[in-house]
């Protein structure tokens, strides 16, 4: 039978445990301005190579330190929950501690299709090879700042059929160079195994599989993401937690 002390014990682990293994968020990215007709991602290339690639709604137009208002697509808003000064076309938000870049560029290597894409309960999945990303800030004021850069190691499209929307993900994600990768290592945060997610919308044309070589046929699509890390378990998580194991070790014994 499990003793108060026990059961408190195990709360206390539980709760730990929950509070740093969920991801946070590392950039949350949108168009802006929102563009229907200027897609932010787009998935072509030749028979048995097709990828997943940046659009003109996800590069520069170089407007980012114009005021919001006069800014035009393409280009992305992304905000990250770190304060990263002196980036031309960013605003940094000091009550949350966040720093906003206008008018960034997402861009991909890689990513190419690596198999035949499969339907069933109104769904198509297509598995997607590794690539690379960069994200960087607007080129105005002088050339780009690399923001972000990281690895992909595969991801895998979940998209419905016609014109209904889609699911970018990955869950094996390393971020390796740029400001906001300095800003989460030296706030101890884990570079490695992280994941990403973009959901898209105004897919044209809609989903549906070739009869030439059984993958996604080429689209255009609108999409916001999110890039996520894995927080490494504070001072105060670590002793909570040896705490709780010491106190399950101590009721176990007795």
């Amino acid at each position: 039978m499990m003793t108060r002390r026990t059961l408190a014990a195990t709360l206390v682990l539980a709760l730990t445990i929950s509070s740093w293994s969920a991801a946070g968020t590392l950039v949350d990215f949108k168009p802006l301005p929102v563009s229907p007709t200027t897609p932010e991602f787009r998935f072509d290339g030749p028979n048995f190579g097709p990828s997943f690639k940046s659009g003109p709604g996800s590069t520069s137009n170089g407007d980012g330190i114009l005021p919001v208002p006069a800014q035009t697509a393409g280009g992305l808003d992304a905000e990250t929950p770190f304060v990263i000064p002196a980036v031309p076309g960013s605003l940094i938000h000091p009550v949350p501690g966040t720093t906003e870049f206008f008018d960034s560029t997402l861009a991909f290597t890689g990513l190419v299709a690596n198999g035949a894409a499969t339907a069933f309960g109104g769904l198509i999945i297509q598995p997607l090879g590794p690539g690379t990303f960069d994200l960087l800030s607007t080129p105005a004021g002088g050339g780009p700042v690399l923001l972000l850069h990281g690895n992909i190691g595969g991801g895998t499209f979940i998209a419905g059929t016609g014109d209904a929307g889609a699911v970018f993900n990955s869950s094996n994600v390393d971020y390796t160079a740029g400001l906001i990768f300095n800003a989460l290592v030296a706030s101890g945060g884990n570079p490695n195994g992280n994941s990403m997610s973009f959901s898209m919308t105004d897919v044209l044309p809609g989903f549906s599989i070739s009869g030439v070589d059984g993958m996604l046929n080429d689209f255009t699509a609108n999409g916001t993401g999110l890039f996520n890390y894995n927080p490494v378990p504070e001072p105060t998580s670590l002793a909570l937690l040896t705490l709780a194991a010491t106190s399950l070790l101590i009721g176990r014994r007795r």
